[in-house]
């Protein structure tokens, strides 16, 4: 038979030898040894768990089945010199993956809870929030705040039924002072005067501190929570701004308005602020704010005031903007007299745009400009004959246009004439017997 030719049953012969081999090696048990040197040391049976492995009929451990590893007790760890692992907790899944996990990520979404937008004055005055109203001075800015102050008040509506009950006012206002300018304005609106309070003078009929922000963003929030104002007034909010505070700054606008909507959404409240036009109505309506951009982009509602530019008895509320509506709407109002104060009263619907409105300001721009310049020429001229070239000079130290002044002359009739018997002379102007205007 040939040498490599394996007989039925294999190669018992070699099969004993391993099989002894095996046995040197282990315990009494079955266990395996660790050696040092070469040399085994038996592991007493006692520091194993009591559990040993079962073993076959023919005395070896099942090789088809993997066989659960017994623990090691502490003697036995101790004595092989052995360092038990700690048991890490289970890591999430951004830390797995090599993400690291900022310690405090923020809120997660399913414990916020929704809110629907809710109404003072739909659609222009929505709860909790800042709102801004913004036009030329004379539009009706501050008596808009004076009918907004009676309604939150307790007073009569600006319009439909009452959403909520009244509550207290908090009036921030420079404009001609408590007794002269906010005071009879309330009046004329209706306002309930116990609900409404000064920011500016305290209850001993003192002036306070004055407020300003946003260094006195935190004085603000504390005396709305106190004193549990539920609407606050500002006409305007520039006259209420750090002395360094730049509203040319995007930066500056954007962290003040966002400090004052936090206020408004955590105190449930209000906030109301006026500002003025720029004189250069170029560009979208949002930018038309004296300042940066952002005083219109931050605010979810800013809402513009101007004069019909056909009948100037008549003014437009223009939405500028409202994230809450899909429609942008317009609304014509009235300034009737109230005890020689005006009034706020609100009209029908209005198809005026907000070009519509820019251009209107503008043209009354032009005629308030118009006639200071013919202010300034009357005066400048009554002494008699001024060199163009002075004229030029002061209308400039004087804020006026060069053309506005020209046509200020055309409109007054002023005479021009060149100096006599100076060849090269310069020009004069001077005043006619009769002005046209």
């Amino acid at each position: 038979m040939p040498k490599n030719m394996k007989t039925p049953g294999g190669n018992k012969g070699s099969r004993k030898e391993t099989l002894s081999k095996q046995k040197r090696s282990t315990g009494a048990n079955g266990t395996a040894r660790p050696s040092r040197n070469g040399q085994s040391t038996p592991i007493p049976a006692a520091d194993l768990i009591d559990q040993p492995r079962e073993l076959s009929s023919s005395g070896q451990a099942p090789l088809e089945l993997p066989v659960e590893v017994p623990a090691m007790t502490p003697a036995a760890v101790a004595r092989l010199g052995l360092v038990e692992a700690e048991v890490q907790p289970a890591q999430p899944v951004e830390a797995a993956a090599g993400v690291v996990a900022s310690p405090d990520p923020g809120i997660t979404m399913d414990k916020v809870m929704t809110r629907l937008v809710e109404w003072r004055w739909k659609p222009f005055l929505p709860d909790d929030e800042i709102v801004m109203l913004v036009g030329d001075p004379g539009a009706g800015k501050s008596t808009l705040l004076a009918a907004i102050a009676a309604q939150e008040s307790g007073g009569p509506c600006i319009e439909a039924p009452r959403s909520r009950a009244p509550g207290r006012v908090l009036v921030y206002s420079s404009e001609g002072g408590l007794d002269k300018g906010l005071k009879p304005k309330l009046d004329a609106a209706g306002a309930m005067g116990g609900r409404i309070y000064s920011g500016d003078v305290g209850k001993d009929n003192k002036p306070l501190p004055p407020l300003s922000l946003p260094k006195d963003k935190a004085k603000l929030q504390r005396r709305i929570k106190e004193s549990q104002i539920s609407t606050v007034l500002f006409d305007p909010l520039t006259s209420y701004l750090d002395a360094d505070f730049d509203i040319n700054h995007a930066q500056q606008v954007r962290v003040l308005l966002l400090d004052l909507n936090r206020i408004a959404s955590e105190e449930c409240c209000l906030i109301v602020c006026t500002l003025h036009f720029r004189k250069n109505r170029e560009g979208p309506p949002l930018t038309w704010v004296a300042g940066s951009a952002e005083w219109g982009r931050v605010p979810r509602v800013v809402i513009g005031l101007g004069h019909d530019p056909d009948r100037h008895d008549l003014r437009v509320l223009s939405l500028f903007k409202n994230s809450h509506v899909k429609e942008l709407t317009s609304r014509l109002f009235t300034l009737p007299l109230v005890d020689g104060q005006p009034r706020f009263v609100i009209g029908g619907d209005s198809i005026l745009t907000p070009d519509d409105l820019a251009a209107a300001g503008q043209s009354l721009a032009d005629r308030d400009a118009l006639a200071e310049a013919g202010v300034f020429l009357k005066d400048a001229l009554d002494s008699g004959p001024v060199a163009v070239k002075d004229l030029m000079l002061a209308a400039q130290n004087s804020g006026h246009a060069w053309a506005t002044v020209r046509r200020a002359k055309t409109k007054l009739g002023v005479v021009p004439q060149k100096a006599e018997g100076v060849k090269g002379g310069p020009w004069y102007w001077t005043k006619p017997e009769n002005y046209l205007l």
